[in-house]
């Protein structure tokens, strides 16, 4: 990934933090702070950023407002009296195991989310995300 962040990379992390979060509480409803989500976002992937008090790849609460409410039009995410938890159709994605790959895209968010900060987490990230809307997709359109 380069330095020129765009906005699919930004989705991608966001997503992935949103839904990691919601699977370590699953099946409970969970309340996501949109701030609390920046903040991990900025210190977790992008600590350079956060130590030399730039602002270059910092997100605000609109476009993790907006990454979640896209999550919940298609059917990822369900809300209920603004609590969110995963859906079947998420829970089935992360279910799956990719061709060439040993373990569920499931466990390779969790994996992915626990790494070490920075480019690393940031691309493992936004790849297993991929991997989880496309699985969702193939699954939808009976691929």
């Amino acid at each position: 990934m380069s330095a020129n962040h765009d906005n699919i990379d930004k989705f991608k992390i966001v997503s992935g933090i949103v839904i990691q979060s919601l699977m370590e509480k699953f099946p409970q409803q969970e309340f996501v702070e949109y701030e609390d989500i920046c903040g991990v976002y900025c210190e977790k992937f992008y600590p350079e950023a956060v130590k030399n008090n730039t602002t270059e790849f910092v997100i605000d609460e609109e476009f993790v407002e907006s990454t979640i409410e896209w999550l919940v039009k298609e059917g990822y995410l369900r809300r209920e009296a603004g609590m969110f938890t995963l859906t079947e159709k998420t829970l089935a994605a992360l279910n799956v195991i990719p061709l060439g790959k040993n373990e569920t895209i499931g466990a390779t968010l969790s994996g992915a989310a626990k790494k070490a900060a920075g480019e690393t987490a940031r691309s493992a990230i936004s790849s297993v995300v991929g991997e989880l809307i496309g699985a969702a997709a193939k699954g939808f359109i009976g691929a």
